[in-house]
């Protein structure tokens, strides 16, 4: 009889307190069909197609009667799979951490409203690592260590969540110096070799899956890359005649890690390579009959306008600028970029490492509303990209998508300036966030008095603060990248040799 799969989530709710967090324990009843006795958390089984995050949520209200806003969803973990013999089922499990969203005052006030339904008896608050001391249901404290982090990790992912200013690219390098810091650690000196292999993919999942979701594609590409060596790395040592101690994988496993770090940085070259060619040759060539080659001065015929602050276009843009075989001067228009106003920070950040000799001509900072007025005169539109997806679609800051619309409509090249690492292996439905933030990032700039009127009516005004959104395949006329100038048809084919990639390696959780 073949085994059955069970793809289920397990909720693991916490409370604060001074010591450190508590966690909440409940004891599954004789009415269960499996594990009748036993102390569990919040779980139940994914049904069809739907979502492990919709499934987490709606066990936690029917087994609770608590959900947001008494609830967080602080992260999800990496997929636990093992078999039961006993039941011939092979769990998949889906873990999850929650926390009460609430100061000790409040906290009394949430309590009264958790109720526990048929599948349980009792409920108690333990520490966490009071769980291997209950009869639990089967890899419960395994499960458990897939979503709580090391103090280091939990700090490393808070600083990629809390960056607002670097991009996508930046954040990346960001990522993978998180990954280093698990080897500064001690813990993990008495595991064996595969335990650590383990240890090392499951930090390297959160570092890719939880840093920052929305715009997580570089990051994700740079751990999984990086993974993929130091598995290499795991591969030999533990095939060899003579396996090496930990100590030593640990080296060699730090010196990958820093190798990738180099890679990253000249990988920025490349692309600033090919951003130059395309500008010097086809991207040019459109404008060199325009031009009165008998002016002693150049001309203005060269107008870029892009928006927000993509580290890897900054690169690309000071290499054009200070290429003194540029024939002509540009002129540069930059949308502000509200509400954290990163397209001005953009334009400093160039005129604070231009050379007065480069071959900006003018440069202009806008409100992100008059871009209708600036678009018709462009010689091109430039965006950066947080994500790409497999199909070409463009997932990047807001205001993109009107500047694309914009250029369609009069005719103006739309060009996407990546590097292939921002490539994700989803489709454009699967995840899509567009990271709403803190609605006082919008309306610090607005009078007290609005301000006021507005917190007067909060039960029925909303202030809106999403980044991010989609800009679908058919306003790119291409991809400036790394390897080239690329169609959406290439972004397909690095988003599947990626996917294979991250199957393989996270596979093996």
């Amino acid at each position: 009889m073949s085994a059955r799969v069970r793809p289920v989530v397990t909720c693991f709710v916490t409370r604060k307190r001074p010591d450190g967090p508590e966690l909440l324990l409940l004891k599954r009843s004789d009415q269960v069909h499996t594990y009748r006795g036993h102390w569990a958390c919040v779980s139940g089984s994914i049904e069809g197609d739907e979502h492990p995050t919709f499934r987490a949520h709606t066990e936690l209200y029917e087994e609770t009667q608590l959900r947001p806003p008494l609830l967080e969803l602080v992260r999800p973990g990496p997929t636990l799979t093992f078999f039961d013999k006993m039941l011939n089922t092979q769990w998949k499990v889906h873990p999850f951490l929650f926390t009460l969203s609430a100061n000790s005052a409040e906290e009394e006030e949430i309590l009264e409203k958790l109720k526990i339904d048929w599948e349980h008896t009792v409920y108690k608050w333990i520490k966490p690592e009071e769980i291997q001391d209950y009869q639990t249901v089967p890899k419960l404290e395994k499960a458990w260590r897939r979503v709580w982090l090391r103090g280091y990790l939990e700090a490393g992912l808070n600083r990629l969540k809390n960056d607002h200013i670097r991009g996508a690219s930046e954040l990346a390098l960001e990522g993978l110096k998180v990954l280093r810091e698990f080897f500064d650690e001690n813990y993990w000196r008495d595991f064996s070799l595969d335990d650590m292999w383990e240890e090392i993919l499951i930090v390297g999942w959160h570092i890719a899956k939880n840093g920052r979701p929305a715009i997580g594609a570089a990051i994700e590409s740079a751990i999984i890359s990086t993974l993929e060596d130091i598995h290499r790395i795991h591969f030999e040592r533990k095939n060899s005649s003579d396996p090496a101690p930990v100590d030593e994988f640990a080296l060699a496993a730090k010196e990958t890690i820093d190798s990738h770090i180099r890679l990253e940085l000249d990988t920025f070259d490349t692309i600033c390579d090919r951003f130059s060619e395309y500008f010097l040759n086809e991207g040019f060539r459109s404008l060199e009959r325009e031009m009165d080659t008998d002016d002693e001065e150049p001309c203005h015929r060269l107008h870029i306008l892009t928006l927000s602050n993509s580290s890897t276009l900054f690169r690309c843009l000071y290499r054009i600028l200070t290429n003194p075989d540029l024939p002509v001067t540009v002129r540069l228009t930059v949308l502000e970029s509200r509400p954290l106003y990163e397209g001005a920070s953009f334009a400093a950040r160039l005129l604070r490492h231009l050379p007065r000799t480069s071959r900006l001509g003018e440069l202009e900072i806008v409100p992100d509303a008059s871009v209708a007025f600036h678009i018709p005169s462009a010689t091109h539109v430039l965006l950066g990209a947080d994500k790409i997806y497999r199909d070409g679609h463009v997932w990047n800051k807001t205001g993109s998508l009107a500047a694309a619309l914009l250029a369609n409509r009069f005719d103006v090249p739309l060009l996407v300036v990546s590097r292939t690492n921002k490539v994700v292996i989803r489709d454009i439905y699967e995840g899509m966030t567009g990271e709403e933030n803190d609605p006082e990032e919008l309306s610090a700039s607005w009078s007290e008095e609005i301000r006021g009127i507005l917190e007067e009516n909060a039960e029925r005004v909303h202030v809106m603060n999403g980044y991010f959104e989609l800009i679908r395949n058919e306003l790119v006329d291409g991809y400036i990248t790394e390897m080239g100038v690329m169609d959406a048809v290439d972004m397909g084919k690095i988003g599947e040799r990626r996917k294979g990639l991250e199957q393989l390696l996270f596979g093996w959780l």
